[in-house]
């Protein structure tokens, strides 16, 4: 068998993510979009410190995005 059980939380992610692929490129005109982001790493969280640690670094986050060298406007290194 290839691919997630039938009815398990795997097929569920995997039909909720190509739903939504194929609105964005829809609704973008661009259909070879990746919508996705590849090769994540998850963890998992066994404390209460690690908790309000992954907490802390999803509020703050975003704030640090204007300093993160993949962002169009960052500077290119040399």
């Amino acid at each position: 068998m290839v691919g997630p059980r039938p009815r398990s939380l795997g097929a569920f992610v995997g039909g909720f993510k190509a739903s939504v692929t194929r609105r964005v490129r829809r609704e973008c005109g661009a259909p070879n979009l990746a919508v996705w982001q590849r090769s994540y790493w998850d963890r998992v969280v066994r404390t209460e410190r690690e908790v309000e640690a992954v907490r802390r670094y999803i509020h703050e986050n975003p704030e640090r995005w204007h300093d993160d060298r993949l962002h169009p406007a960052h500077p290119p290194r040399p």
